[in-house]
């Protein structure tokens, strides 16, 4: 297969630097935080125009790299998928949503009542790297689910693995809003472990969350019931510390998959039976996983060997085994067409057909970020929005996203 890509630069006069760039689901907005600033500016893509913005009262985005460790990641703004919100995370456990036509902030959160203080300096251990909110919205957007995340430094502390277990509540604990009332769903607290992974149904009906001791449960969400859970979940990729996705559901919402050891376990939630599926000579512990709800695959980085895969949920046959990635992946997508795979400083594009890589795309990395470079996809894989280089003079007030549309010859 064919691609053409059409690049349109999209350029945004504006003093400060991005720090985090997220794409609607559409492709119609991208939002941005900029170093050294408290606007949180809303861009629409096809009219080149600022469509709205919001000022965060919280605390300027000025102290992000002048305070011990970043506090807001890549997970910790999302959109609605109708683009009617933005939500956004701060440090841990702060949460705003904006109401994006009416321009207004609809609600505000301190789970915590932390009050934006640094983890480390409310708790004894000093291990805790990069602490973040990360959000997870439902596919019709009437859910949010809000959990806190963090790296861990091994170098640090008294180095006992064995005291790993004991993580402080914000880390073990997640929630459930009800974005069309603002109320708290519920909230579930772990005794031990932290949060790795949480995801819900399409139907909207379950929700499912694990921590990295291995314990998955799963709810029904109408009932604030628990309908199933499993000690053998996978979370053993000690590079990758964060909460990713690690959990998915098929397009009827019947169907969960999740990392399993060797395998990925799929389950039938309304039988509550499950099955298991992997690679014939490797192993899939800790896979990140994606599941397009339209074509019916599954789409997956095995993160200890960093292969990609594509198993079909109909036949429940592998598809395809692709190649080893030399890095590893923030962020696997999968459409008809294509394949995403989104790095911290690149994307890479591969035919879904064969997993045969046919295009990369190169960011310009943010100063401070570690080599980051801002960047994101719509849902189904047709526009990418990455922050690039500015070739011209004078442009230190120019901010270039460059806008990726992709088709099929």
């Amino acid at each position: 297969m064919e691609y053409e890509k059409e690049v349109i630069d999209f350029i945004i006069d504006y003093p400060k630097p991005v720090h985090l760039l997220k794409m609607s689901g559409d492709g119609r907005f991208i939002a941005t935080i900029h170093e050294g600033d408290n606007w949180i500016n809303i861009w629409d893509v096809q009219e080149r125009i600022l469509f709205s913005q919001f000022k965060n009262e919280t605390f300027a985005f000025e102290d992000i790299y002048y305070r011990e460790w970043e506090n807001i990641y890549d997970d910790s703004m999302i959109f609605s998928r109708d683009s009617k919100y933005l939500i956004i995370g701060i440090d841990i456990g702060l949460v705003k949503v904006y109401n994006i036509e009416q321009k207004v902030q609809q609600y505000s959160y301190d789970f915590f009542k932390l009050e934006g203080k640094n983890i480390n300096r409310c708790f004894d251990w000093g291990v805790y790297d990069a602490p973040h909110t990360y959000l997870e919205i439902s596919e019709d957007g009437n859910y949010l689910a809000i959990s806190c995340s963090c790296a861990i430094d091994p170098q640090s502390g008294d180095g006992d693995i064995g005291t790993w277990d004991i993580y402080p509540e914000p880390i073990r604990t997640v929630f459930v809003i009800d974005l069309r009332t603002g109320d708290i769903r519920f909230k579930h607290t772990f005794p031990e472990g932290r949060i790795a992974s949480i995801a819900f149904s399409s139907d909207e009906q379950y929700f499912a969350a694990a921590i990295s001791s291995g314990e998955l449960i799963l709810w029904d969400l109408y009932n604030k019931k628990i309908i199933y859970r499993d000690e053998k979940f996978s979370w053993c990729n000690f590079t990758d510390t964060i909460i990713r996705k690690r959990i998915a559901f098929d397009t009827s919402g019947r169907k969960m998959f999740y990392s399993a050891f060797k395998s990925i376990k799929v389950l039938d939630i309304l039988t509550l039976e499950s099955s298991e599926f992997g690679l014939k000579e490797d192993p899939l512990p800790d896979a990140l996983l994606s599941v397009n709800t339209d074509f019916g695959y599954v789409l997956g980085v095995s993160q200890f060997y960093k292969n990609l895969f594509i198993w079909d949920i109909s036949s429940e046959e592998m598809v395809c085994v692709g190649p080893h990635l030399q890095y590893e992946p923030r962020k696997i997508q999968i459409s008809e067409e294509i394949v995403v795979v989104i790095y911290a400083s690149s994307i890479e594009i591969y035919d879904s057909s064969s997993l045969e890589l046919v295009s990369i795309i190169e960011g310009k990395k943010t100063e401070n970020y570690f080599g980051y470079s801002p960047k994101d996809i719509s849902r189904d894989c047709s526009v990418l929005a990455v922050l690039s280089k500015d070739d011209r003079e004078n442009t230190e007030s120019v901010i270039k996203i460059s806008i990726h549309k992709i088709k099929q010859i």
